[in-house]
């Protein structure tokens, strides 16, 4: 029996970009929510001996991103994958690309300083392979005392910085299993108090879709609402993740999928707008897999191909008709973006 070890420079190219200017990277897309920085002097090329500062083997491989506050960088990932028999360097790299991992999800925390892991906790089982991720697609999430955690399998958990779990839900125990044709992969997000958390699906359940928050010191439901569409097939799927944001002066929570784009409220969850035209030809297969960004005033929402939507972020209701800015759709867009 061989435990796979898979070497992983992702982490070492994000303490490269971020050393210098002290940005904290908290969440998926970083402090600007849509992947940037301001910082200056960044490398534009690297190899496996050019610009890296360090390299930490990880025991598998996962979809999520590492998130960096401080001298810590937090990640999840399945745990190593048992290998038994014969000709194992010859399924060595075909295992580690095709192999969901080992049945273990894991959390770590690294030093963002020479990459030594602090300290590894479990956060469940039954890892699985959904065409090209596994259940540790979702990001974590952190304040800098504390760090949040969700599972493709239904785990979602708070730990401090320093290991201690401080709380769990199982989410598909509460709130019925997920019903994704590939696997969940959301990533939470934070909004004051709050872990903000979708489950957007349908193409393999009757449950409803939802929208949730859970207080981020107990765990507790702050509230949960459906969160409602006409989308059928495989298109109720969707693998975004929140996006949380002011819009004239109010906290609003905006989320992407199911042939709509929608504002809430996150004082409650309730819906502010939506707005229609991701699916517009109505496709069996379009799942959306890309989270909206915003900027200068304009939510900008992907499809499964085509077309691309900006869409004006404030309004009431239906804005489908009134609050589109702009839309590309010359050219197919990446499936996942």
């Amino acid at each position: 029996m061989i435990l796979v070890r898979v070497f992983v420079s992702f982490a070492a190219l994000l303490l490269v970009t971020q050393a210098t200017a002290g940005e904290d990277w908290s969440n998926w897309r970083g402090p600007s929510l849509n992947g940037s920085t301001d910082t200056k002097g960044l490398p534009t090329a690297w190899g496996e001996d050019k610009n890296i500062r360090w390299k930490t083997p990880l025991p598998s491989w996962a979809g999520s991103s590492p998130v960096i506050w401080a001298d810590r960088i937090f990640l999840t990932t399945p745990g190593a994958k048992e290998i038994k028999g014969e000709g194992i360097a010859r399924r060595l790299r075909r295992l580690q690309m095709e192999g969901p991992g080992g049945d273990s999800l894991l959390l770590l925390c690294i030093s963002r300083k020479d990459g030594k892991v602090l300290w590894e906790r479990p956060l469940d089982k039954d890892n699985k392979l959904y065409g090209k991720h596994n259940m540790a697609s979702p990001s974590p999430v952190t304040d800098g005392r504390h760090v949040w955690t969700l599972t493709g399998t239904g785990r979602l958990a708070a730990f401090t910085v320093d290991g201690e779990k401080v709380w769990e839900r199982d989410i598909q125990k509460d709130y019925g299993e997920f019903g994704l044709y590939w696997g969940y992969a959301s990533s939470p997000a934070l909004a004051d108090d709050k872990v903000i958390v979708q489950v957007l699906h349908g193409a393999t359940t009757k449950n409803p879709s939802y929208l949730a928050a859970f207080d981020k010191k107990t765990g507790k439901t702050v509230w949960r609402v459906e969160r409602k569409t006409d989308a059928t097939q495989e298109c109720p799927d969707a693998y975004t993740t929140p996006l949380i944001t002011k819009v004239d002066g109010r906290e609003v929570i905006i989320i992407s999928g199911a042939d709509y784009v929608t504002a809430h409220d996150l004082a409650d969850g309730s819906e502010i707008w939506r707005c229609g035209g991701l699916n517009p030809e109505k496709a069996g297969n379009y799942r959306i897999c890309g989270t909206p960004i915003i900027t200068d005033g304009l939510v900008i929402a992907t499809s499964r191909e085509r077309p691309m939507l900006a869409i004006r972020a404030g309004g009431k209701g239906d804005v489908s008709s009134s609050n589109i800015a702009w839309r590309y759709d010359e050219k197919k867009e990446p499936d996942v973006t």
